[in-house]
């Protein structure tokens, strides 16, 4: 029987709004790139908002091994029908739109977006990734999953990986140039976050008590990651990526922050918390296509801040599930959608 624990629910939500919110300030830094003071501004805003991908990856895992009871025989051919179909369907129809707005062939953005992964839906790649090293490491060796010093291994292996391609051109020239998918899909450079969801599920018993009692640990441990980050990154204002060495620590420590929110506020705002969490992966999918055009309306309200970030987000969840309700009435479009919203 499958473990519930509502505060993943709120876990979920959080970062699914960091994603969009991320997005939403990446379409306005593109639109604001000719200001320096600002691109610099909005680089470190969207920096401290950049665990939402990570996090999403370590949930998965955490998830996982929380409910892990043996793997069942139809372990990866569900997550291909509800997770790798989706992706290409919602990918199509992202492509689509980009090739009509970008006057391209359908067929060269669908393999530049959706095979090989140059679209915010990338990480769905690495998460089939994970998918099938469940399968691998529960064959072969499966207390890894739950080791302590395979979680410390992996993070060094992943820094270790991410150093050498941001840093050694021979390697950064054959994966950009040679490897057929996009560089952010490499599993090495998100291995780490792998073993970390792993071990949280393996012993969030546990682990819990720790994340609801000791807040202010977390969150001081948390600003200390960042500020590391700040002294040793490389920061190039007008792009952000999770895909980076130097903000490992945080996204994870970030990670753990959330989870202490979590527990303390669920219960809080349970029916939207609950509409949000259904739809998530309909949500990650689907607001990249829309985004722009949610855009293309809210940013008459940039002269306040608060007006545009709260109508940009509310805009976009709302049409994120307010379409995903409609299509859940047809059974077809959990192929769409994944099982989520019809359980």
């Amino acid at each position: 029987m499958k473990k519930y624990r509502l505060e993943l629910n709120y876990v979920r939500v959080i970062l699914c709004v960091m994603i969009v919110v991320t997005h939403v300030l990446t379409e306005y830094t593109n639109a604001h790139s000719n200001n320096a003071a600002q691109l610099e501004t909005l680089y470190w805003i969207r920096m401290l908002l950049i665990f939402g991908t990570p996090g999403f990856l370590m949930l998965t895992q955490l998830i996982f091994t929380l409910n892990l009871q043996g793997l069942p025989d139809n372990y990866l051919r569900r997550r291909l029908q509800y997770v790798f179909i989706p992706y290409i369907v919602m990918g199509a129809f992202y492509s689509y739109s980009e090739a009509i707005y970008l006057h391209k062939p359908f067929i060269t953005q669908f393999v530049e977006n959706v095979l090989r992964g140059q679209w915010y839906g990338y990480f769905i790649l690495i998460i089939l990734k994970f998918f099938i090293l469940n399968v691998v490491i529960m064959k072969l060796w499966p207390k890894l999953l739950s080791s302590r010093t395979a979680v410390v291994i992996a993070i060094l292996i992943n820094i270790v990986y991410l150093y050498v391609y941001h840093h050694n051109t021979v390697v950064s020239d054959w994966i950009d140039n040679t490897y057929f998918f996009e560089a952010n899909t490499v599993l090495l450079g998100w291995i780490g976050y792998y073993f970390v969801g792993s071990y949280l599920g393996s012993h969030y018993e546990r682990l819990k008590a720790y994340f609801e009692d000791y807040g202010l640990f977390f969150i001081g441990i948390t600003l200390l990651a960042f500020i590391l980050f700040i002294m040793t990154g490389d920061h190039d204002f007008a792009g952000v990526t999770s895909n980076n060495e130097y903000i490992m620590l945080y996204c994870i420590s970030a990670f753990f922050c959330i989870i202490h929110f979590s527990i303390k506020v669920q219960g809080m705002l349970l029916e939207a918390v609950t509409l949000i969490s259904t739809y998530s992966f309909f949500i990650y999918l689907f607001h990249p296509i829309i985004l722009q055009y949610v855009y293309a309306y809210t940013e008459r309200f940039e002269g306040s801040t608060l007006l545009f970030m709260l109508f940009s987000v509310l805009l976009t969840f709302g049409a994120c599930t307010g379409v995903g309700s409609l299509l859940r009435t047809f059974n077809i479009f959990k192929y769409v959608m994944g099982t989520q919203p019809y359980r």
